[in-house]
Order: structure tokens, then C-alpha cells, then sequence
């Protein structure tokens, strides 16, 4: 049996043309067609009484990028 060896595909940091900054503009789009479901489904499923206590709700981006995608996906949520 071959053993085979996982590869990474990491993104390209800073702003140069190859970077993750400058080749995202599709995964912006996405963010922002999912921007009404998403909110729909807080609206449906978030229950604000369980935060009444504390006034607390903790978001989590488990991602790995960084720059403007990363906060419009959680600004969506916010």
C-alpha cells in the first residue's frame, strides 16, 4: 500500500497580486447573497430571553483568513 502525504494549500498573506486580499472577490459574493438567510434564521431561531441575564453572545470565527471577508461574514451576524 502507498502511503500518500496530505498537502496544504495555504493563502498567500499581504496585498500583493497574488494574495488572498486581492483574489477573494468571490467569496465576498457569497457572504453577501448568505447575508438574508442568515439573518432570517436568527430571527426564527435565537431565542433573546437566554441573554437577558447577561446581555452576552459570544461569535467564534473559526476561519483561517484574514482582511475584509472575515469581518463582513461576522458583521452578517452581529
Amino acid at each position: 500500500m502507498e502511503k500518500s502525504e496530505a498537502i496544504a494549500y495555504t493563502m498567500t498573506g499581504g496585498s500583493g497580486l497574488y494574495s488572498y486580499s486581492k483574489n477573494s472577490n468571490f467569496q465576498m459574493k457569497i457572504i453577501d447573497a448568505a447575508k438574508e438567510l442568515i439573518n432570517k434564521s436568527i430571527t426564527e431561531k435565537l431565542d433573546v430571553n437566554i441573554f437577558s441575564s447577561s446581555n452576552t453572545l459570544r461569535l467564534a470565527d473559526l476561519g483561517c483568513a484574514a482582511g475584509p471577508n472575515t469581518f463582513a461574514a461576522v458583521q452578517n451576524i452581529i
